[in-house]
């Protein structure tokens, strides 16, 4: 059971249990017999303790846990059938202006900080956005102070200078000409 269930689970047996009370409370009414109804009362004073004593040793148990992101099932895209798992943690790669990178780079930083509507702040993806460029591509924005103003300023300039799509389609044909032939044995030779 993780921290996410604990609050329903323990609000559900608390109710399980008042209803029991309330049906304790309704017989003890009907109860004629003082000797009876004292060892009654005696008996359900016990019960709530032990009640008492296991909800509050669950609880803490249960807090002592820390809890657990990997199980939210809010709408951060995920399935609506209430299965959770565990996705690997994604690492951004730095980007240091070399054009064979970039596209990754774009394509990681656009997912993981541009688009992700959990970083509420541009400040932030500036911060990130200049912690992860390094080289030629830190100097472009080196200067800019950290501002949600700059941000869009900034992340501006990294794409317009390196998302050329005439220098990536050379880069992409430079790679595919200076890869190695591969030489097939002639199996009949």
């Amino acid at each position: 059971m993780t921290n996410n269930n604990t609050e329903p689970f323990i609000r559900e047996a608390t109710d399980v249990f008042n209803a029991v009370r309330e049906n304790y409370n309704t017989i003890q009414v009907e109860e004629t017999d003082d000797a009876k109804k004292a060892q009654h009362e005696t008996d359900f004073d016990d019960c709530e303790a032990l009640f008492d004593e296991a909800r509050d040793g669950l609880q803490a148990s249960l807090d002592s846990f820390p809890p657990d992101p990997t199980t939210s099932t809010g709408s951060g895209g995920g399935s609506s059938s209430g299965i959770k798992i565990k996705l690997p943690t994604l690492h951004v790669p730095t980007f240091s202006g070399d054009a064979s990178d970039w596209i990754t780079f774009r394509d990681m930083f656009r997912t993981s900080i541009h688009n992700n509507k959990e970083i509420k702040a541009d400040h932030i993806r500036m911060t990130y956005l200049q912690s992860l460029l390094t080289g030629n591509a830190a100097k472009l924005i080196k200067s800019m102070p950290i501002s949600d103003a700059n941000y869009p300023v900034a992340w501006d300039i990294v794409q317009k200078r390196y998302e050329n799509k005439r220098h990536l389609f050379t880069n992409v044909m430079r790679k595919f000409i200076n890869t190695p032939t591969v030489v097939q044995d002639n199996p009949t030779s």
